[in-house]
């Protein structure tokens, strides 16, 4: 009889999903919550498919993408989060999310400054919009110096949190005991004494020396002078004048 010719298969067409441009998932994080408000907030977050951050209070993680917060603390986290310009929303949005059966648009679920002087009105969304129009975090491109004791304290952040935040805003931190180039400012302790000597033979030749608070009030204040905080007898050269004052715009 006839031999039944054989049809190759068809390629198997590319799926169209591939095609489309992907969204990067979102990590969220829960901010200044007690225990029962995070057992009241992480059930509706994973029920609405959001990936949860599990790491422990405060700490900040470069994954994440947004936080959510009840309370609005000065705190690596949220520092560090604004330093990024991730989204920091208010608990609303995971609640009516949650009502809606989907995830929400994130304007208009901005989280707020708490009332005193611990943020500058407007400064939460102020870094997250500089990301979206600029393509920048709030150290973008700055080289960092480290170096000395940090006594952690709210108003005088630890190394490692001090680290966190600068490098959540795109700025290299280095050792400059250990790298020789040139730094747009150095981070010593406020203490003179708690100071090495690094630190006097940098300000000594003309690099700037700053205390720990000009990196939280870089970020918490984004329109503030920060002149205050240069120690040793230290000023910004031109540079790093232009960058404090344009860290404040938006376009």
């Amino acid at each position: 009889g006839a031999r039944t010719p054989t049809v190759q298969p068809s390629p198997t067409p590319r799926r169209v999903a591939a095609l489309q441009p992907r969204i990067p998932s979102r990590l969220v994080s829960l901010s200044g919550m007690h225990t029962w408000q995070k057992d009241y907030c992480a059930p509706m977050a994973r029920g609405l498919g959001l990936r949860l951050e599990r790491m422990r209070e405060h700490q900040w993680r470069s994954q994440t993408t947004h936080i959510v917060a009840s309370q609005v603390r000065r705190c690596e986290k949220i520092l560090a989060g604004m330093a990024a310009g991730v989204w920091i929303l208010g608990s609303p949005w995971l609640e009516e999310s949650h009502s809606k059966g989907e995830v929400l648009p994130e304007a208009g679920f901005d989280a707020v400054e708490p009332a005193g002087d611990l943020f500058e009105p407007g400064s939460l969304a102020h870094w997250r919009r500089r990301r979206e129009n600029l393509g920048e975090g709030a150290f973008e491109g700055r080289r960092v110096g480290l170096i000395g004791r940090f006594r952690g304290a709210p108003k005088r952040p630890s190394a490692a949190t001090l680290r966190n935040i600068l490098e959540a805003g795109g700025a290299t931190v280095v050792s400059p005991a250990s790298d020789t180039g040139p730094l747009d400012f150095v981070v010593v302790p406020e203490e003179a004494n708690k100071a090495p000597a690094t630190a006097k033979a940098l300000a000594e030749s003309g690099t700037p020396c700053v205390a720990g608070a000009y990196v939280t009030d870089w970020v918490a204040y984004p329109h503030a002078t920060l002149e205050d905080h240069f120690l040793f007898g230290t000023s910004a050269p031109p540079a790093l004048l232009e960058a404090q004052r344009a860290r404040g715009e938006q376009t």
